[in-house]
């Protein structure tokens, strides 16, 4: 699926960043009926992610998320949960979180070995679906995976997606070509710098205002006597 063309330049909504935040959002603004379709544009860096069923068969990307059950009904409010492939989420049903540094390195402790506290020892938490009366607490989800959905079910739900890779190429070689000109000239900044804290320090009258050297001018021509007049700025 390709994004939609623009048929204007003007959005009620513009949303900065292609990310799964980005994409849920604009999903959530036209589903809620808070935006018109083609009203809503997600600003995207780089191309659309890859096609969804290549990547059901692939390796798991190194990046995942852990979803609450609350995030993985928004996900289908918007959409990008029906898109996902279902070799591409795991549902988790206990979760315990330990502090790693909570306890001192024994001296018996062999060197290597990961030191601090242990899973369900003191100051351990532990949470387990069955207490909540829950199939599960939450999903695992292949990273890749949920930012194709996400971005797939926002250009089905209306947002134009704007891809623009290539005016921070353009901003890089700019940015590149500026820094090129200000090191050749670089050099003569400083030397022209430097004359002009001289002029400050031996010209204690020396005035950067043009008015005002202009006003000593015509005082001095007021004076055709000798052609010379004293000025003090006060």
């Amino acid at each position: 699926m390709t994004p939609r063309a623009a048929p204007s330049r003007d959005f009620d909504f513009l949303i900065v960043g292609g990310g799964i935040t980005g994409c849920v959002m604009a999903s959530l603004l036209v589903n809620r009926k808070l935006a018109a379709p083609g009203r809503v544009a997600i600003v995207a860096h780089g191309a659309l992610p890859a096609s969804i069923p290549a990547l059901a068969d692939a390796d798991w990307d190194l990046r995942v998320f852990a979803l609450s059950r609350a995030s993985q009904r928004l996900l289908a409010i918007c959409g990008a949960w029906q898109l996902l492939p279902t070799q591409k989420y795991h549902a988790y049903e206990r979760m315990c979180v330990w502090d790693a540094r909570s306890s001192p390195l024994r001296g018996d402790q062999p060197r290597g070995e990961p030191r601090g506290g242990q899973p369900q020892g003191a100051g351990s938490l532990s949470f387990d679906c069955a207490e909540l009366g829950e199939p599960n607490l939450g999903y695992i989800v292949e990273g890749r995976a949920l930012q194709a959905a996400c971005r797939r079910a926002a250009t089905a739900a209306g947002a134009i997606v704007l891809i623009v890779a290539g005016a921070f190429l353009y901003q890089q070689w700019q940015l590149m070509r500026l820094g090129t000109r200000w090191s050749a000239m670089a050099s003569k900044v400083r030397e022209v710098e430097t004359v002009k804290q001289q002029i400050h320090q031996y010209r204690p009258w020396f005035d950067e205002s043009l008015r005002a050297l202009t006003i000593l001018r015509q005082l001095t021509a007021a004076f055709p006597e000798d052609g010379v007049v004293t000025a003090k700025t006060v």
